[in-house]
């Protein structure tokens, strides 16, 4: 099959695979807050199996570990490390300002916001630094506290790297091995320190040693995106796996989709997020086999690379924002009373994701594009940060937004 014009062969299918994330995350809370009702089909009680598809997640963090690292590899290998200013303001751009419009739409109208602490949650979500405050650790929208993980990781991957080439004093096959130690003990340190800042910061901060601060922090998450950079930078330093045959990469594909049928049967809900049988390292190994040989099998290309997965995965962003209040708006209705659990979970659930995908599609050619578009178009951070003060100053909008402008950029960007 020929790739698509236009369209990086390296990255053929990762934007239908972050769709099908985004999808699996909908239907995770959409059984949720219908009320987890019996759904049997062909003599099956198909509602434990959907209890399982938050590890949804588990992909978003593989593939942000193989898409961001690979720079970071290249600059291993050759010494050219890359510009951290554009690094930053692109993937800034990149999650923010659909982000920073989802917190008014939500946090502003919430009256808990009009607190001190609520207020200073907001800061926090709007910083990206709600997983280091107990009460607020998943946000005003329970998707929220994965981006702050996300936003987290943006900031440390340049810093583990930096750190591994500094430990691995530049040599490229010891700095790989620091940046495994890196990967693996900066989780056992950082509770070392939360577990002594107990009793100085805040109860509502940090209440004690199990709180989700301490035991769900970017650095344990980091082993889950640690599997991601692991693929990058397999396929970066090693020439040969890019020559092996089709059907070798078929095969990877073929793996990975029995591998999550096999976690998605017999997995615990939430279990992707533990070290466990099903859990950490199997869950996101197994999301690393779909990510690294999707854009190189033929079976992966033919299945995901069509418009209605590549439109999902463009609109995929927006999609995780926004379906949790917009579900909690259908559901909050008399229709789904009326209709019974499991009707209102099919019919409540179609007309939740029809505006689900119209509200990320509006995002999306209205904010997540032009800042994508405006970010491509900085040489360096202090040039985006002076744009965005103009454009404030000036009461301009720092770029225009059209549909083409859109459909001209996916969210693998």
């Amino acid at each position: 099959m020929t790739p698509l014009k236009g369209r990086k062969t390296n990255e053929l299918g990762l934007d239908s695979l972050r769709g099908l994330a985004a999808l699996m995350v909908f239907v995770y809370h959409l059984r949720w807050i219908a009320g987890e009702p019996a759904l049997r089909f062909a003599g099956v009680d198909w509602q434990p199996v959907l209890k399982r598809l938050d590890l949804g997640v588990c992909l978003f963090f593989v593939l942000s570990g193989y898409l961001l690292s690979g720079p970071f590899w290249d600059g291993m290998r050759t010494g050219r490390w890359p510009n951290l200013g554009r690094y930053g303001v692109r993937r800034l751009a990149r999650i923010l300002p659909a982000y920073w419009l989802l917190l008014v739409a939500v946090a502003l109208l919430s009256p808990v916001t009009y607190t001190w602490w609520g207020m200073t949650g907001l800061f926090l979500q709007a910083a990206g630094l709600h997983t280091f405050a107990d009460y607020i650790y998943l946000g005003c929208v329970p998707v929220l506290w994965s981006i702050g993980i996300e936003l987290q990781y943006y900031v440390l991957l340049p810093a583990i790297f930096a750190g591994s080439l500094w430990l691995g004093r530049r040599r490229a096959w010891s700095a790989t091995l620091m940046l495994v130690l890196l990967i693996a003990v900066l989780d056992p340190l950082w509770r070392q320190v939360s577990a002594a800042l107990i009793g100085v910061l805040p109860n509502k901060v940090l209440p004690n040693a199990q709180s989700q601060v301490v035991v769900a922090s970017v650095f344990f998450y980091l082993k889950w995106f640690g599997v991601g950079i692991a693929a990058a930078g397999l396929i970066r330093s090693y020439d040969a796996l890019t020559t092996l045959p089709a059907r070798w990469w078929d095969a990877m594909f073929l793996s990975g989709i029995v591998g999550l049928g096999l976690v998605v049967a017999f997995a615990r809900e939430g279990e992707w997020r533990t070290v466990s049988t099903w859990g950490w390292p199997v869950c996101p190994m197994v999301c690393g086999l779909l990510v690294l040989s999707a854009p190189r099998s033929r079976a992966a290309i033919w299945a995901l690379e069509n418009g209605l997965l590549r439109f999902l995965g463009r609109i995929s962003y927006g999609v995780y924002l926004w379906h949790w209040p917009l579900q909690k708006a259908v559901f909050g209705g008399t229709l789904p009373v009326r209709l019974g659990s499991a009707a209102a979970f099919f019919i409540c659930g179609a007309i939740s994701l029809f505006f689900t995908c119209l509200i990320a599609w509006l995002s999306n050619i209205t904010v997540e594009a032009p800042a994508i578009a405006w970010a491509k178009s900085q040489t360096t951070f202090a040039k985006a940060v002076r744009s965005v003060l103009t454009s404030l100053v000036l009461g301009e909008p720092v770029v225009e937004s059209s549909p083409a402008m859109a459909l001209s950029l996916t969210s693998i960007d």
